[in-house]
C-alpha cells in the first residue's frame, strides 16, 4: 500500500486493529489530573517488513517509535493511540519532537513558493488589505455557493500541521531529490488527486473556524447588548498578519476553539485549544476569546505562555460568558 492510499485511508476509511505498524499524522500531550498521556492521531496500519513480536511501530512526522504492544491502547472509531506519559518516559527518556516535516524544508515559507511557483496566474500580489495568495482555485466561494469568493483553501497550506505531515508522507514515498519547493510545486500542479484530499482537509478546519467565529461574535454581541461589528475578508492582512477574526467597538478578537480549561490553586488558567500561538507578538490584537457552546473566556492578549498549539496558561482571571 502507497503512502498515497494511507492519506486517503486516513480520511476515508477505517483501520485495522491487527498490524504491528503504524503511521500518524499528529502527537500530543494530554493531561487531566493524574492522568497524562501521548495521543497519536489519525493513526493508518502499514506494511511491517520486518516485525517484531509483541512490539508495535509507531512513525511520522514528531518522530519514530517502537512500543510492547500491551502498553497502547487503540480507539479505532476515532483513529488514534495513546500510550501513558510514564511508559512513554521510560522508552524515550528526554525525547525531543524531531518535526521531519521542518527538517526537509516544509514548512510555511516555501508552501508559500511552491503555489506561486505551480500558479503563477493565478498568484496575486498583496495589496493595502489583503494579502499575496492564490484566487480562482479551489476556492472558499465553491465550498459556500458564493461565486465572488475566490480566496484559494491552498492558501491556509502554509499554517496547518496535519497539512504538512500529509505532504511529508507523500514526500517519504517519493524518495526524490528535487529542490523541496519544486517538488511541492510539481505535486501542487500535477497530482489533483491528491490536492484534493488535501483542500477537503483543510476546508474541515476552515468551516469549523467559521461557525466557531460566528457563535462566538454573537455570544459576545449578547453579553455587551449589540455593537459595531468589524469582519474581516478571507486573505485579509488583519487576519493572516494581525491575527484578528473581528473587530466590535473598535476592539480587536481572536478566536480560538475552547476544549476545556482548569483553573489551578496558584491562579492560572490552563485552556485547552487548538492552533494556539503567542499572539503577544501581534500588537493590533486585543483579546483572545476560547469559545465553546458551553462557555466562552475573554483573555486580554497579555501575560500568558504557550507551552504547545494546543495549551495556553493566562497568568489573569477572563471574562466568562
Amino acid at each position: 500500500m502507497t503512502i498515497r492510499e494511507h492519506i486517503k485511508k486516513i480520511l476515508r476509511e477505517e483501520i485495522s486493529s491487527t498490524p504491528t505498524k503504524y503511521t500518524y499524522l499528529t502527537m500530543n500531550p494530554f493531561s487531566k489530573g493524574i492522568t497524562k498521556r501521548y495521543y497519536f492521531n489519525d493513526i493508518v496500519a502499514v506494511d511491517d517488513p520486518k516485525p517484531v513480536p509483541g512490539k508495535t511501530k509507531i512513525e511520522g512526522a514528531d518522530g519514530d517509535f517502537i512500543f510492547d504492544t500491551h502498553t497502547l491502547k487503540f480507539d479505532l472509531g476515532k483513529k488514534n493511540v495513546f500510550i501513558s506519559q510514564d511508559e512513554f518516559n521510560k522508552r524515550y527518556p528526554g525525547h525531543h519532537k524531531v518535526n521531519k516535516p521542518e527538517v526537509v524544508g516544509i514548512n510555511s515559507k516555501n508552501i508559500k513558493l511552491a503555489l506561486q511557483k505551480a500558479f503563477p496566474e493565478n498568484w496575486k500580489s498583496d495589496s493595502n488589505i489583503f494579502s499575496a495568495g492564490l484566487r480562482g482555485i479551489y476556492t472558499i466561494g465553491e465550498k459556500i455557493d458564493d461565486p465572488n469568493e475566490d480566496w484559494s483553501v491552498m492558501n491556509f497550506f502554509d499554517t496547518k500541521k496535519e497539512i504538512h505531515s500529509l505532504i511529508y508522507l507523500r514526500y517519504h514515498e517519493d524518495e526524490t531529490k528535487m529542490n523541496i519547493v519544486d517538488w511541492m510545486a510539481d505535486v501542487f500542479k500535477n497530482d489533483d488527486e491528491f490536492v484534493q484530499l488535501l483542500v477537503d482537509r483543510q476546508w474541515q478546519s476552515i468551516k469549523n473556524g467559521i461557525l466557531n467565529e460566528k457563535m462566538a461574535t454573537e455570544a459576545i454581541l449578547n453579553k455587551l447588548g449589540g455593537g459595531n461589528v468589524v469582519l474581516y475578508p478571507f486573505g485579509s492582512k488583519m487576519d493572516r498578519f494581525g491575527g484578528v477574526d473581528f473587530t466590535i467597538n473598535g476592539v480587536n478578537y481572536q478566536i480560538k476553539p475552547l476544549s476545556r480549561y482548569k483553573k489551578e490553586p496558584n491562579g492560572q488558567y490552563m485552556i485547552s485549544t487548538y492552533g494556539m500561538q503567542d499572539y503577544t507578538k501581534k500588537p493590533t490584537l486585543d483579546k483572545i476569546v476560547f469559545y465553546s457552546p458551553k462557555e466562552c473566556l475573554i483573555f486580554n492578549n497579555e501575560n500568558y505562555d504557550v507551552p504547545n498549539n494546543y495549551t495556553a496558561v493566562f497568568n489573569e482571571e477572563p471574562e466568562i460568558i
